[in-house]
């Protein structure tokens, strides 16, 4: 299912709730608690980094444990604003008692518990084929960067690069927070709060943390690498710089890296937009871009109005740009309830029937409109669908592999 913590490192608080729910003959009992996060010998948050507390759902049968998950609370960019989320994680069902549907019980108690703490979205990192059936649907693509270590060594003097310390966290936290401010779906770091990567560039991959420093020995640039090659090459699972000079000393330095490992090339899973993509594609990196369906990152609507509300201010925006006889209002009709935007145009109010996996898709700009409309998962009212076009176009967002929960 998907990677978690599996509750080793945790303590059980005294605020657990008990449920019974009927089920088969079993004695069927639904729990959820809240657990305190302690700090590992690496630093690692048990882990989620970042997070004093999280939640446990759980299901036993007969007092025997046959299912769980954990509900991770964080906030992740969108539409220039930001989203309240709870991140879903360590899924799991043991393998006697699957194909029961207790998961299936443990995600609607997720929603509802979701609902209850003022989520706006629940978002997850799925398998293929499952969440979908749970009001989950994709929003983000993946993508890669492979460039050759010559091409990344051309750009300039390569910088020095060290581990990063305690000290760097906030520095760290606030470069990142600027360098992926308009990315969709990027997860918000809190000064503070961010004590270094999680993961690498796989649930399984060990990471290495890094950071160039400028002349004043203040971070300029920073990297998250894995501590094995990929194949022949040097996995980079985040990287941003304060400035292109920085970038390039920044890229230099991993290209030296890679080298000293006996790498031939770089494998970067970023965005060519955002980080340090845009200096990789300048040396020649080649961008692959892959768009899983129903798998990979992945979200549900719980409050449609606060989603609405938050996307407002970016609608309105692009509907400035787009020259076209704007409505006042959309009003968007779906399976979990009816919602409106308020677009300021001239024009009387229309409608966009959509379900909410349709939805959360046009939002985040995983599908546009008119594949959305070409599927046959939206239908307008009482407008063309240029102007919806106009709207809501294909913009691909991204969660960076050491946030992910």
């Amino acid at each position: 299912m998907l990677r978690g913590m599996d509750g080793g490192d945790a303590t059980r608080s005294a605020d657990s709730n008990r449920s019974r729910a009927s089920g088969g003959g079993e004695d069927l009992k639904q729990f959820t608690e809240r657990v305190p996060v302690t700090l590992n010998d690496a630093g690692d948050a048990a882990g989620w980094v970042s997070k004093e507390i999280v939640d446990r759902l759980w299901l036993e049968a007969d007092g025997e444990l046959v299912s769980q998950l954990w509900v991770v609370d964080v906030t992740v960019r969108a539409w220039g604003g930001e989203l309240r989320s709870a991140g879903v994680a360590g899924v799991g069902t043991p393998e006697p008692h699957r194909m029961k549907g207790y998961a299936s019980r443990l995600m609607a108690a997720c929603e509802r518990l979701a609902a209850a703490r003022g989520y706006a979205v629940c978002t997850l990192f799925g398998i293929p084929d499952f969440y979908h059936r749970f009001g989950f649907a994709t929003i983000c693509p993946e993508y890669e960067i492979r460039v050759s270590l010559d091409a990344l060594a051309a750009g300039g003097r390569a910088g020095s690069l060290e581990d990063l310390q305690p000290s760097d966290w906030e520095p760290i936290t606030r470069l990142c927070n600027g360098a992926y401010a308009g990315l969709d779906g990027s997860v918000v770091r809190r000064e503070g709060a961010w004590r270094g990567a999680r993961q690498g560039s796989d649930w399984f991959k060990k990471p290495q943390a890094l950071v160039s420093r400028d002349a004043h020995g203040q971070p300029a640039g920073y990297a998250v690498v894995d501590t094995e090659l990929t194949g022949d090459c040097l996995a980079v699972s985040e990287a941003a710089a304060r400035d292109d000079a920085a970038g390039r000393a920044l890229a230099g330095g991993l290209a030296e890296m890679a080298r000293s490992r006996g790498a031939t090339g770089l494998l970067a899973c970023l965005p060519s937009d955002k980080g340090l993509g845009p200096l990789l594609t300048r040396c020649g990196g080649a961008s692959v871009v892959t768009r899983p369906d129903n798998a990979g990152y992945m979200a549900c609507i719980v409050d449609l109005d606060a989603v609405l509300g938050t996307c407002t201010p970016a609608l309105v925006e692009r509907s400035a740009a787009c020259h076209l006889p704007l409505p006042e209002t959309l009003r968007v009709r779906t399976d979990i309830g009816d919602g409106r935007i308020a677009l300021g145009g001239q024009a009387p109010p229309v409608e966009l029937s959509i379900d909410r996996l349709g939805l959360i898709q046009l939002l985040f700009g995983y599908k546009s409109f008119n594949e959305l409309r070409d599927s046959g998962n939206a239908r307008t009212h009482r407008t063309s669908d240029e102007v919806l076009a106009a709207l809501f176009p294909r913009i691909d967002g991204y969660c960076f592999w050491p946030d992910r929960y």
